[in-house]
C-alpha cells in the first residue's frame, strides 16, 4: 500500500488476544503495538468467539496459564466454526498441555516472545 505522501506504509493488521491478566495483556500488547498491530482484548473465551466471529483477525494469541485450562473449548468451538476456523492461533503458556498437541496446536512460553 502506498500513502498520499507516496511512501510505502504498512496497513495495520488486527490481532485479537485472549488473556484475563492485566498484567500479562500489557507485555503482549506492547510488543504486538511496537510491530505494528491493531489489538483488540477479550478477557472471556466466549466473548473471544464472538469477537473472532465479528472481526476475523489476523491471528489469535491465546493466553493458556495451566493444564486443563478453560481455553480448550474455545479452541475447539474455533475450529468447528467456518467462519474463524482459518484463524492462526499462537497459545501463549508457561506450561505444557498434552491436550493442545492433539488438537494439533504448537505451544511457546512467554519467555519466547
Amino acid at each position: 500500500m502506498v500513502d498520499r505522501s507516496g511512501r510505502h506504509s504498512v496497513e495495520r493488521q488486527n490481532v485479537l488476544v485472549v488473556n484475563d491478566d492485566d498484567i500479562g495483556f500489557a507485555s503482549h500488547r506492547r510488543r504486538l503495538e511496537a510491530r505494528g498491530y491493531h489489538i483488540t482484548k477479550a478477557s472471556d473465551p466466549d466473548v473471544a468467539l464472538d469477537v473472532a466471529q465479528q472481526t476475523q483477525p489476523r491471528v489469535i494469541f491465546l493466553a493458556v496459564e495451566h493444564v486443563g485450562s478453560e481455553r480448550t473449548p474455545f479452541l475447539v468451538a474455533l475450529r468447528r466454526d467456518d467462519r474463524t476456523r482459518h484463524i492462526p492461533v499462537t497459545v501463549v503458556s508457561r506450561g505444557h498441555d498434552d491436550l493442545l498437541e492433539r488438537l494439533g496446536l504448537s505451544q511457546i512460553g512467554r519467555e519466547l516472545w
